[in-house]
């Protein structure tokens, strides 16, 4: 089964978000970082101004690898 996370569990407020959504599982992200599939840079540029939302899941890594990989997008200028 699938379920959201709050991450900010102490935080009781109702929360609504806007913006073009964007990401997808870290395996593949990780694989896609540099190349011209996943231009972020273009992204950011063409989408921002309409605000961005970034989702990430995991299904088979690590947490290790999940750390490493959280690494990788925040050095690829994603977060």
């Amino acid at each position: 089964p699938t379920q959201w996370q709050c991450l900010n569990y102490n935080d009781a407020r109702k929360l609504e978000i806007t913006g073009r959504l964007f990401g997808g599982c870290l395996d593949t992200l990780n694989l896609l970082l540099g190349s011209p599939y996943l231009d972020l840079h273009r992204f950011k540029q063409e989408y921002a101004p309409e605000g961005l939302v970034l989702f990430l899941e995991n299904a088979e890594l690590s947490p290790t690898a999940v750390a490493r990989s959280l690494i990788a997008l925040k050095l690829n200028g994603v977060l």
